[in-house]
């Protein structure tokens, strides 16, 4: 049994660890002694730079967006861009292969708050108060012209400004 434990205090004298102390500031030759068996640490423990960044982020605000589109369906691509700092106005633009599409099938739109227009140039909604939530629904062809779809767009605005909504379907 006390060879386990020379054994033990040489592999750690010939690994360089000079004696421990223990918390009576005894040293190891008397922890040996009374049969208390002492174990050298190598690695500390600190808190990662993940975990800090963890509670720096749980503690800053969360800032809305100004413009967030909610859903699109059976839609490739939705983007809302500000053009200008002036009223309260959205452009909506249908594209197809770079082209845009002016007269959609069963076209609906549908704002919390303001006035839709569909007019045979322009699509959009204007004068809406904020936050304002619009809905766009409408129905199109695939590229090869064999099915029809029902597209859905569903958007979100904070900020005043012009936007454009374009959707590529």
């Amino acid at each position: 049994m006390s060879f386990i434990y020379i054994l033990s205090f040489l592999l750690l004298a010939g690994a360089g660890a000079g004696p421990a102390t223990i918390n009576n500031n005894l040293n190891a030759h008397a922890a040996l002694d009374s049969g208390l068996s002492v174990q050298a640490q190598d690695t500390l423990l600190h808190a990662s730079k993940t975990e800090k960044k963890k509670k720096k982020k749980s503690a800053k605000k969360v800032e809305t967006k100004s413009s967030k589109v909610l859903l699109k369906r059976n839609v490739q691509r939705v983007m809302l861009t500000k053009k200008g700092e002036e009223g309260n106005h959205v452009e909506v633009v249908v594209m197809d292969g770079g082209m845009p599409v002016r007269n959609l099938e069963d076209l609906q739109m549908i704002g919390s708050s303001g006035s839709s227009t569909a007019l045979s140039n322009f699509q959009g909604f204007d004068n809406y108060s904020l936050p304002f939530e619009g809905y766009i629904k409408y129905r199109s062809v695939n590229k090869m012209g064999s099915v029809v779809y029902d597209r859905e767009v569903r958007f979100v605005m904070n900020e005043p400004g012009k936007w454009v909504l374009r959707i590529d379907q």
